[in-house]
């Protein structure tokens, strides 16, 4: 990590990242302990299994071949083609490309490399300037390899017009073939700015993590990952109207990313524009059939019909590999329709399967538990489902706030008190004293309910969900 810049690996094509040992396991432990020196390319694993398991090859269209014929220690080094697409997927920075053959290294880049890898085993001097007798045919030689970059996941042309009624029509890779993209070792310095502003979120810093992450969208609107990130910043200041601006600025710029579409989906239910939540729903149902049918189902819900609602849950639990997420929309629904035991089967059967996957950390599902529970009257288990909740989520409000009431019922006071500190102390941010203003007001408490509005708006004077609360 960091030999050329680079804090992770994925964006460069240096040996760090390339070079790495592959271990194989035959049946019986056939060949235990041999080593070839030959290198391999990861299209040597399939003709191996292939040959391992007797099966006929479907058409033979690149020159692999199994790793068991390169234990032979005369076997001929080849040619040893990588490439990269992960900068211009993430950044709108250029793809590279790199040949190793023999002790020479060629990365195609803006910005051409070449290496003697038996002199400068780092990497550390490009000699493509000096050498052009090596430069010239390799340049040539790694052309074959090179196919026009592509999306990961193509939009059919259904969904694209569908995409471009909402108005979509941004740039996508595809369309961007021809474009001069940036080097990434030109770049590699914001990269590092790129996961100081993650950091600074993940830190509940978001002012700081909200003007990074502009400064960075200024100097280069393609990087599709930080239109993400300002979408979940804005949503964390209580911008939600903004976060939504956010999260369409980046699908213009990349029309069929999922993410962005259920980002768009999900704050559209929170803002109450359930139409626009459908729409982009509706885009993902052939990409992310069983996400997107779970949001329908929440937008029917809230629509208040509940027969559709249901219709799309049980749809949404058969399209997804786990079904956790599902379970917890039809606990959600049977809860609206006031069959709180029904909520709760729900409920434990995705605390079960979570058990099972050994995946505890699903959002909201003990916060869900818990509501349901103390409704039903059984304060003790719902406290330890809220307090897991927190435990798991410690910036997530809607724990601490049900916590309070219960505690408040109860009269623990000082431990109410004390949860609501703890709450301002981890994430004081809008959504936060928002939520211990509203607690307090529901407790009849306006007094303390105005305070911590007010002090809210000393840190967000333009929050408008404080001010309403302000004004009382």
């Amino acid at each position: 990590l960091n030999e050329h810049g680079e804090e992770e690996h994925g964006i460069f094509l240096y040996r760090e990242s390339l070079q790495v040992p592959l271990l194989m396991k035959l049946p019986k432990s056939r060949h235990a302990g041999e080593a070839a020196d030959a290198p391999i390319e990861l299209t040597d694993v399939f003709p191996t299994i292939l040959e391992q398991t007797a099966t006929k090859a479907p058409r033979r269209t690149t020159d692999s071949r199994s790793l068991l014929a390169l234990l032979d220690r005369n076997a001929p080094v080849r040619p040893i083609y990588s490439e990269t697409y992960y900068p211009r997927f993430h950044f709108g920075w250029s793809d590279l490309h790199s040949l190793i053959e023999g002790v020479h290294h060629f990365i195609r880049a803006p910005i051409p490399e070449l290496y003697d890898l038996a002199a400068d085993p780092g990497e550390k001097k490009n000699i493509v300037t000096e050498n052009r007798r090596v430069f010239v045919p390799m340049h040539n030689d790694i052309e074959q390899f090179i196919r026009a970059a592509a999306t990961p996941a193509q939009i059919d042309p259904e969904e694209a017009a569908k995409l471009a009624a909402l108005g979509y029509v941004g740039s996508t890779v595809a369309t961007t073939a021809d474009e001069k993209l940036p080097d990434p070792k030109t770049t590699i310095g914001t990269f590092h700015d790129i996961r100081v502003a993650f950091t600074l979120y993940r830190n509940e810093k978001q002012e700081q993590a909200l003007a990074l992450t502009d400064r960075l969208l200024k100097e280069n609107p393609h990087i599709l990952d930080l239109w993400d990130l300002k979408s979940k910043i804005l949503q964390k200041l209580g911008r939600n109207e903004d976060a939504i601006a956010a999260a369409k600025e980046g699908l213009r710029q990349s029309p069929n990313s999922v993410q962005l579409m259920f980002a768009i989906a999900n704050l559209s239910l929170l803002t109450g524009n359930l139409d626009q939540a459908q729409q982009h729903a509706e885009l993902a149902v052939k990409l992310e059939p069983g996400q997107a049918h779970e949001t329908l189902a929440r937008v029917w819900a809230q629509r208040g019909d509940h027969a559709r609602a249901e219709q799309e849950a049980k749809l949404a639990l058969a399209a997804e590999h786990d079904p956790t997420s599902a379970l917890l929309t039809l606990g959600l629904l049977k809860k609206q329709e006031g069959d709180l035991p029904g909520a709760l089967g729900y409920f434990d059967q995705a605390l079960q399967r979570a058990i099972e996957k050994k995946h505890r950390r699903i959002p909201n599902l003990h916060f869900y538990r818990g509501d349901v529970l103390a409704r039903l009257g059984r304060s003790a288990e719902a406290e330890r489902e809220f307090r897991e909740e927190i435990a798991l989520y410690p910036t997530q409000p809607d724990a601490y706030s049900s916590l309070v009431l219960l505690l408040a019922s109860e009269r623990r006071v000082d431990e109410a008190t004390k949860l609501i500190y703890r709450l301002i102390e981890v994430a004081p941010n809008p959504p936060s004293y928002v939520a211990v203003s509203e607690t307090l007001k529901a407790l009849g408490d306006d007094r303390g309910s105005l305070y911590w509005a007010y002090q809210g708006l000393q840190k967000y004077p333009r929050d408008p969900a404080l001010r309403k609360l302000a004004r009382g």
